[in-house]
């Protein structure tokens, strides 16, 4: 008795990929090489910008409504964890975490979820190094670093963001930067306004023989703010008196 000849074409595998800051070059860049992957090895990406956590729980929805198996993330804020992991169990959908390390109502690192993490201080280390460099370059470290001090923006609340200005503080110090020659300035958001903002509560702390500045930060956006609130403050790079320097992380949008 012969069999009529069916086809089964093979179920279409559907992966989602959730970012916090989707104009950003580096998530850009991640979900390219997400594409190309899905390209070489059968898998489709769907792509979603979750800027806020209203946003994260319904893109997570429609992920499952339209037929995904899980989804890699940068949540735009780790604390949601919990609740992005409970939506995923309901909805039967795995999960892995990137760049950002999703943490428990206590601010623990939620073990239990696989993570996919950088080299952050290691990072960090190479922005200090080539700052340090850069410095060295205008004979900034004369007389032990006489008029020059460094204000490094900080977001410790993000563990990613954390060691990429623990590295970057390490490399200057090992450069020969005095401690004390180091001013830590917290921002309340990732963006150029809030480096702006953080960046002003700093300068007015510089002591009276300041006449050299670097800026830090863990991205782009917080030296380029940092950058911005100097210029506003009437300091310039190429000022005789007051000369400022800045090396993002990302290397793209700090190319100035």
């Amino acid at each position: 008795m012969g069999m009529s000849g069916i086809t089964s074409a093979a179920e279409e595998v559907k992966i989602g990929f959730l970012v916090k800051q989707a104009e950003e070059p580096w998530f850009q860049a991640e979900w390219a090489a997400a594409e190309k992957a899905g390209k070489e090895h059968g898998f489709t990406v769907i792509k979603i910008a979750v800027p806020d956590g209203e946003k994260t729980l319904t893109a997570i929805d429609n992920l499952a409504a339209n037929g995904a198996k899980g989804f890699v993330i940068c949540p735009p804020d780790v604390s949601l964890g919990p609740a992005i992991m409970a939506k995923a169990k309901a909805l039967g959908l795995k999960v892995m975490a990137v760049d950002d390390r999703f943490v428990d109502a206590k601010g623990n690192f939620m073990e239990d979820v696989p993570y996919l993490g950088m080299a952050a201080f290691e990072v960090g280390q190479k922005q200090g190094a080539a700052m340090a460099v850069e410095a060295k370059k205008r004979e900034w470290d004369k007389d032990g670093w006489k008029g020059t001090y460094a204000i490094i923006n900080t977001y410790n609340e993000l563990d990613t963001g954390k060691k990429r200005t623990d590295g970057s503080v390490k490399s200057l110090e090992e450069a020969g930067l005095p401690k004390d020659h180091i001013l830590f300035t917290a921002q309340k958001t990732l963006d150029v306004p809030g480096s702006m903002e953080a960046t002003n509560s700093a300068l007015v702390k510089l002591p009276s023989d300041f006449k050299n500045l670097i800026i830090g930060g863990m991205n782009d956006n917080t030296v380029i703010g940092g950058i911005r609130a100097t210029e506003s403050a009437g300091l310039r790079p190429t000022s005789k008196e007051n000369r400022v320097i800045g090396i993002g992380i990302n290397g793209t949008d700090a190319i100035e």
